[in-house]
């Protein structure tokens, strides 16, 4: 039975990873398809279990919500930046929540207006934001370019601090980081995980160079302190993000978000580390290539 766990874990995770890479490096015709999907699962599986809770959120403002965000987002972005009416949708779609609230006659309305708020800027802003790692614009070249480069090292670097915080913590952790919220997690599994993502964060500074995009970028890339910077960041608050759902899960009384994943558990469970990495490293990314 062991057996066929692991396969099945091993299975869907390199199906799920082989999936999220081909969908970002293809073109941000993929891109944009992949986010939206993930965005729209992730969602519907938040408001599910926050049903659970005896909240009645409203899926369909809030599907609508999450999505336009992230569409209105993309075009602002692919666009340049030239044109903030585009960011002017998801307001409307925001003050719709609020109104439809009036008409749906439901037990405790502002509460159900909080929930639907809050899958919209915990998951879909967070996703939203990864548009201006993709689409970078340059004073020296025409227009914007598709850059997939730095977002998936950022899924790179957290995939490489929850793994290796894993590993290190079962090997040598004796040391408790967060009992209250996590108990498995202790801080020998912590710093394991930021040292081997600085590690990774230097294999992909020496990659950069030869896998980045066309060598069409506008600049010359991080340098090897900054790469390390990026992966100091983005270990402290992907393990931050895990704590959040871990307390999200707990205030639930659930064990996984959900189960769409075999051997994974649901989509917040693979995604939760990036809901607050993503704009850390953009705010990072920001101080350092603007």
């Amino acid at each position: 039975m062991k057996i066929n766990n692991f396969t099945t874990r091993a299975l869907s995770g390199a199906i799920f990873v082989a999936i999220l890479v081909s969908g970002i490096i293809i073109g941000y015709e993929t891109f944009l398809l992949l986010m939206l999907i993930i965005i729209g699962l992730t969602l519907n599986e938040f408001y599910i279990n926050i049903k659970k809770a005896g909240i009645a959120p409203n899926f369909s403002f809030g599907l609508i919500a999450g999505l336009g965000t992230f569409i209105s987002f993309f075009v602002f972005a692919f666009g340049g930046y030239q044109d903030v009416v585009y960011l002017a949708f998801p307001l409307l779609i925001y003050i719709g929540i609020f109104i439809s609230e009036l008409f749906r006659d439901k037990p405790n309305p502002f509460m159900n207006v909080a929930m639907t708020l809050l899958g919209v800027f915990y998951i879909a802003i967070p996703f939203a934001i990864l548009n201006f790692l993709v689409f970078l614009q340059f004073s020296n070249l025409d227009g914007v370019i598709f850059d997939w480069y730095y977002i998936l090292a950022l899924f790179i670097l957290v995939w490489t601090n929850d793994t290796f915080a894993y590993l290190t913590g079962m090997a040598i952790g004796k040391h408790k980081f967060f009992e209250r919220i996590s108990p498995k997690k202790t801080w020998e599994g912590i710093i394991g995980g930021v040292v081997f993502t600085c590690l990774m964060s230097i294999a992909l500074y020496y990659a950069y160079p030869h896998i980045a995009p066309l060598g069409k970028l506008g600049f010359s890339g991080l340098t090897r302190p900054e790469w390390i910077g990026l992966a100091i960041v983005v270990s402290i608050f992907a393990d931050l993000g895990d704590l959040v759902e871990s307390m999200l899960k707990r205030s639930l009384g659930i064990k996984d978000s959900g189960n769409i994943i075999p051997g994974h558990g649901g989509m917040l469970d693979r995604f939760d580390a990036i809901l607050l990495a993503a704009p850390a490293a953009f705010v990072y990314l920001m101080f350092i290539i603007v």
